[in-house]
Order: C-alpha cells, then sequence, then structure tokens
C-alpha cells in the first residue's frame, strides 16, 4: 500500500493542537455505523493519495463498539477535514 502507513494512537502528542500536528501526515477516519462517532482505521495518508485511493474495501476492528467495518474511501474522510460522509 505505497502511501500509506499505518500508525497508533500513541503516535501523537496528547494534546497536540492543528499547528503542531499539521507536519504530521493527518489519519484516516470513519463514522463508527453502530455509535455514530468518528474513528480512526490505524492509516494516515496525504490528501492527494487518498483521494486517488478507490476500489478498495478495508476492514477495521472498531475500537468505539468492538465490531468489524468494512469501509472504502467514499466512507472516510481526512482528519482536520469535515465529514463530508452521510451517518
Amino acid at each position: 500500500m505505497s502511501g500509506f502507513s499505518l500508525c497508533s494512537q500513541s503516535s501523537r502528542p496528547a494534546g497536540a493542537d492543528k499547528t503542531v500536528s499539521q507536519s504530521i501526515m493527518p489519519q484516516i477516519l470513519i463514522r463508527c455505523p453502530q455509535f455514530g462517532r468518528s474513528v480512526p482505521t490505524g492509516l494516515v495518508t496525504e490528501k492527494i493519495k487518498f483521494e486517488s485511493l478507490s476500489g478498495i474495501q478495508f476492514a477495521l476492528l472498531c475500537p468505539a463498539c468492538g465490531r468489524i467495518h468494512r469501509w472504502k474511501r467514499q466512507n472516510a474522510w481526512i482528519e482536520g477535514e469535515a465529514a463530508s460522509v452521510a451517518k
């Protein structure tokens, strides 16, 4: 998966504001269908590479509800941007 990296919650400094975190690649987020809350997928990417991703389905063990959610780029967004996907 060229252009994507795995990350862990601990890889981001606690309390980091957007000014500091802009130099760090943003996380890809999805909405948990069970609780409607944004959850990190564990992947980070640059916006241009995220937008070129299509046709690939990913699986995520959701940290919010413990279920496996399958998602595609159309169901996800980049951290720091408004979620443009339907609940």
